[in-house]
């Protein structure tokens, strides 16, 4: 008896829950009084669209093997092996790339000695005393001769030939033959380097210069400004500062490009070095090991490595999901492990094909979490992932069964009026689930439509 009563305490029990979803699920019931059609109210309210799918993890294997060859000196790990990123795991004889990069690193530090920063100081000042050359160079020719400088030749040359004059005149006055023909032949060369002087001042006054002679000075400018900006850049570099990126337009002369050099092929050496190391890209675990020491290396896989953060939700859902299915979709993933747990996740892609499982062809989808779970994840755990294929919020709705649609494909509903009668009203409508409409024009909040199948 007991018995019985508990049974039939339990069937209540779920009959009551089965009502509770019910009325969850019908948020907006119809209003119907005796001999009155039935209505519902248009509301503000939220609408969400989710698909439903179940899965499992699953692993990404990454193959790893050494970017260079050279013969296996040493395997240090295992199959199922856990490592940690950056780990090493196997090693090639490195005795060639260690000489390599010792004698790279001997030839840039020889470029870089205390000797060769003075030198490079010494000639940074004989540069900017040939760049102060040209630039005078290249003004005088631009400008011309200084008219000053003329105009004190002419003033000069005129006081002289008025001195002359005079002194001739007062030998003149004292009849002194002699001095006559001596001063007479003097004044006649000043007046004639006035007037040189006069021509030489017109000419600096006119003065246009030869294109021929202006080209080469502005060319001799221009090389000698260019070769002390290289000449800096380089005893930049040799104080400490990085070299010039490959790709500017920086100065450069022959001692910077042997800097440039040595310093590449020094990267390359230690780049070299660095790769007689096989190390593990992330952390995971050592799912295979093809390769033992004294093998040769020459570009095949050595070990596969699975790693923790490839795991990624593998699901399947219904072909009639598709439609609303999309990547970069908002998904929970609750893992059969973790039943009260929910991780956000995020749709990454989904497969062009359908597959079997159990026997039904299902839409095969993929997605990665938001952050990795802070609980231990191992490929193969059952999981059930819920994906939000739409959502609207605080917008209008009505019950999906006040919908109406003409043969044209357009909607209306049917609208309570004053007289208690009903207007056909065209609505243009968004989202639509199981239970609910969203309206986006046509009605206000608190129309009446009619909920009566048609």
């Amino acid at each position: 008896m007991m018995r019985t009563w508990a049974v039939t305490l339990l069937i209540l029990v779920l009959l009551l829950a089965g009502y509770g979803v019910y009325a969850n699920f019908i948020t907006e019931p119809a209003v119907e009084t005796a001999g009155a059609p039935a209505t519902a109210r248009a509301r503000q309210g939220d609408l969400l669209i989710s698909v439903a799918g179940s899965g499992e993890l699953a692993a990404q294997e990454i193959s790893l093997a050494f970017p260079i060859t050279g013969q296996i000196s040493e395997v240090l790990v295992a199959p199922d092996s856990a490592v940690a990123a950056g780990e090493r795991l196997a090693r090639l004889d490195s005795r060639q790339a260690e000489l390599d990069f010792k004698a790279a690193q001997l030839a840039w530090d020889i470029l870089n000695t205390p000797q060769a920063i003075a030198v490079a100081q010494q000639q940074v000042l004989v540069l900017q005393q040939e760049l102060s050359e040209a630039q005078e160079e290249l003004a005088f020719i631009q400008d011309g001769p200084p008219v000053w400088y003329y105009e004190n030749l002419l003033a000069e040359a005129e006081a002289e030939y008025l001195e002359l004059k005079n002194q001739y005149l007062g030998a003149v006055a004292r009849n002194d033959r002699r001095a006559i023909g001596q001063l007479g032949r003097a004044v006649e060369r000043a007046l004639q380097a006035v007037e040189e002087a006069e021509q030489d001042l017109d000419w600096v006054k006119a003065y246009q210069p030869d294109a021929q002679d202006l080209a080469l000075a502005e060319a001799r400018f221009s090389l000698a400004e260019a070769r002390l900006a290289a000449q800096e850049q380089l005893l930049s570099v040799l104080s400490g500062s990085p070299l010039p990126a490959p790709e500017t337009n920086a100065a450069r002369n022959d001692a910077l490009m042997a800097l440039e050099k040595a310093s590449l092929a020094l990267q390359k050496a230690q780049w070299t070095l660095n790769q007689t190391w096989l190390v593990a890209p992330a952390a995971g675990a050592i799912s295979q090991v093809f390769a033992a020491p004294g093998e040769r290396a020459n570009g095949q896989p050595v070990m596969a490595l699975t790693p923790l953060n490839s795991l990624q939700v593998l699901f399947y859902v219904e072909e009639s999901d598709l439609a609303i299915l999309t990547a970069g979709a908002r998904a929970e993933v609750r893992l059969e492990s973790y039943p009260q747990q929910a991780f956000p996740a995020v749709v990454t892609r989904i497969d062009p094909a359908l597959v079997s499982v159990d026997g039904s062809m299902m839409a095969q989808a993929w997605a990665q979490f938001e952050t990795p779970p802070p609980v231990a994840l191992y490929p193969g755990m059952s999981l059930e992932v819920e994906v939000i294929a739409a959502e609207a919020k605080d917008v209008m709705l009505v019950p999906l069964q006040a919908l109406r649609q003409n043969s044209d494909g357009t909607y209306f509903v049917e609208v309570l009026q004053p007289d208690n009668s009903f207007a056909a009203t065209p609505v243009s409508i968004g989202l639509k689930d199981l239970a609910n409409v969203q309206i986006l024009s046509g009605l206000i909040e608190g129309d009446q439509v009619s909920t009566e199948s048609k």
